[in-house]
């Protein structure tokens, strides 16, 4: 009996060490790309996304989708079609889970850049302040006139230079969100 027990221990131990160690790789590599999975709190989304002025007809990209609750509520505010790009591991397969229900929904595991943006027709960022000026220059380069794009905290600088206009800020609790169009 007492044998069992060990391995049983070992077996825990080891399984604990495993999903540390998945956790710290996923957090990690989510810094490592210039984000973290830091989760918006859900009274603070809907907010975010009132300024949008969100309906059926539109495409939202999240460009680092965390778990998802951005792409839930907008779909859950009428969109159409929600599309998340995730590089962390543990993020992305709890937004996989949250959202398997939905078929209006699409999640990816590949980095930001990566993403194929070209049909979006607004985009929620919530990236470190390098990383947004990069998705403004893609959003810049491959969006269609009339794309918005909504970032979280951190502006864009220079927006005039990338084709963009700021059409409104909004401040949520302590947090100021930026809403840019492509012109």
């Amino acid at each position: 009996m007492g044998i069992i027990l060990l391995i049983i221990y070992i077996l825990a131990v080891f399984v604990l060490m495993a999903l540390i160690l998945f956790f710290y790789v996923t957090f990690f590599l989510s810094w490592w790309h210039g984000t973290l999975f830091l989760p918006t709190k859900k009274s603070r989304v809907t907010a975010f996304l009132e300024i949008c002025n969100l309906n059926e007809s539109d495409t939202m990209y999240d460009l680092g989708c965390g778990d998802g609750r951005i792409l839930i509520a907008a779909r859950q505010l009428g969109v159409g079609q929600a599309v998340g790009y995730e590089i962390g591991w543990w993020p992305f397969l709890i937004a996989r889970l949250l959202t398997r229900k939905d078929q209006g929904i699409s999640i990816f595991r590949r980095h930001l850049e990566d993403a194929t943006i070209e049909n979006a027709t607004m985009i929620y960022i919530y990236l470190f302040p390098q990383v947004t000026q990069r998705v403004a220059r893609l959003v810049s380069k491959k969006c269609k006139q009339g794309t918005n794009l909504l970032s979280i905290q951190f502006p864009v600088e220079n927006w005039h230079l990338l084709g963009l206009r700021l059409l409104t800020t909004k401040k949520v609790d302590t947090i100021t969100a930026y809403l840019y169009q492509k012109i």
